[in-house]
């Protein structure tokens, strides 16, 4: 019969030591104030829900005029989530693409009652802000770009020009 072998990997099991108790006292009593706190955050959060929700059946009643506008601003809505926006931005981009960096588009601001698009930006020269405009009348998602207002800012050191284009717009009619 083989000899039986006792390994003994480690000493011998010793008992808690002062600091081992400290240290998971401590980390008790950080739980026992970590849990109390998110606690009352949670019961301060439910009250401030419960007084909003209070403000708001005071200050709207059912059947109200808001309500009633509810419909009408999902419609609108709807209609500008719909519209095909990527053809004009496609047209925007292809019309920059020659600039070599001297058109920067500042705002598109569309107007999908009326079909029209303004569209503001900065250009190094006018000549690149009248070769955008003329770009721009190639595009098949604007009809009849023209320059609404140029502005030459003379304080800056590169003079640069602030345009206003608008155009018809043909996804929004």
């Amino acid at each position: 019969m083989p000899a039986r072998i006792n390994l003994d990997f480690g000493p011998g099991r010793r008992g808690s030591s002062l600091a081992g108790v400290l240290v998971l006292m401590v980390g008790i009593g950080v739980a026992y104030f970590t849990f109390s706190d998110y606690r009352d955050s949670l019961i301060q959060s439910e009250l401030l829900e419960m007084n909003i929700a209070r403000y708001e059946s005071r200050s709207n009643p059912a059947g109200s005029e808001k309500d009633k506008v509810k419909p009408a601003v999902v419609a609108a809505a709807r209609a500008r989530l719909s519209t095909p926006w990527s053809s004009l931005f496609d047209d925007l981009e292809a019309a920059g693409v020659d600039t070599a960096g001297e058109v920067a588009l500042l705002e598109i601001a569309p107007d999908l009652e009326k079909g029209k698009v303004r569209i503001s930006g900065e250009a190094r020269t006018l000549v690149a802000a009248l070769d955008y405009v003329a770009r721009l009348q190639k595009a098949g998602s604007v009809v009849n770009p023209l320059l609404e207002r140029h502005e030459v800012r003379i304080a800056e050191r590169e003079r640069p020009v602030e345009f206003v284009i608008s155009a018809t717009w043909r996804a929004a009619l």
